[in-house]
């Protein structure tokens, strides 16, 4: 698919958007809150600790019916846009934000889509604090969430000053439980060649003892000007290999050296190899 079939549902769900924009959060809510008809969104931090690193999340509750979309969306949808800082550095190095292993949504009218629905959370880490600070953060969002239409939702969202609760610890914890890691129990990312013509790259992968015998899917997600589409699989035993098409490219890719992320998501739970080098592509 060409960069302007991928972007075409991105327009069409802006456009229809307009007419239907989210309810405004109120003047005098929690800053910490947004809430529409739609989604609540919550910005929750940790404790700086000794190392000057505090944890955090930011809270996605959609409505029943709702969804909203992972780092590459698909076929169709509206990627996240999340940055968090502390607001009295609003130059410094931003949060690092971690995603949850996406699921697949089936054919729409734009086509399938990598997501989100009901609760989720998006883990965060922030380094270079000094302990014990206890400076506020400001988080700037763009979320498309969608249902029949597509409302791109805006917040800006600052940290409550007051102390961490054990609430607010016990859903961070959570968040960054849900991230997909490193578990060979469940398999291994072993390797990744884009095609000779550059339509496809194909992933192999090990499947562990836990998920041998599962059903299994693999999303990319790759540098700016790389999208990725709905990934086919071929299975030998344990022995995975899919085949991902590749949706849009830079227009000149051969001078790069390419590396994705790439999640597998299996019956048995989700693994993440970041950086994967993807031969093909600047040898």
């Amino acid at each position: 698919m060409s960069l302007r079939l991928c972007i075409l549902p991105l327009l069409l769900a802006l456009t229809v958007a307009t007419a239907s924009p989210a309810r405004p959060q109120p003047a005098d809510a929690d800053p910490s809150v947004y809430r529409s008809d739609e989604v609540t969104l919550r910005l929750v931090r940790g404790i700086v600790g000794a190392d000057g690193v505090m944890r955090g999340a930011l809270l996605v509750e959609l409505a029943p019916g709702w969804k909203t979309y992972w780092i590459d969306p698909g076929d169709a949808g509206i990627p996240p846009s999340v940055e968090i800082r502390a607001t009295g550095a609003p130059g410094g190095e931003a949060a690092e934000i971690d995603f949850p292993a996406p699921h697949r949504f089936g054919d729409d009218a734009s086509g399938r889509s990598n997501g989100y629905e009901g609760d989720t959370a998006f883990a965060f880490t922030m380094k270079g604090l000094s302990p014990g600070d206890t400076e506020t953060l400001t988080a700037l969002i763009m979320l498309g969430v969608c249902r029949d239409i597509c409302i791109p939702v805006t917040a800006s969202l600052t940290t409550s000053s007051a102390p961490v609760s054990a609430d607010d610890a016990e859903e961070i914890e959570a968040a960054f439980a849900t991230l997909p890691g490193f578990d060979p129990a469940i398999g291994r990312i072993v390797s990744a060649e884009l095609a000779p013509d550059r339509g496809s790259v194909t992933v192999a992968v090990a499947l562990g003892a836990r998920a041998e015998n599962s059903a299994a899917d693999l999303f990319l997600t790759g540098p700016k000007g790389w999208y990725f589409g709905i990934a086919t699989a071929r299975r030998d035993g344990p022995a995975v290999t899919f085949t991902v098409p590749v949706n849009s490219r830079p227009r000149h890719p051969a001078a790069e050296r390419l590396a994705v992320r790439a999640v597998l998501t299996t019956e048995a739970g989700a693994i993440e190899t970041r950086n994967l080098r993807v031969g093909g592509v600047g040898d």
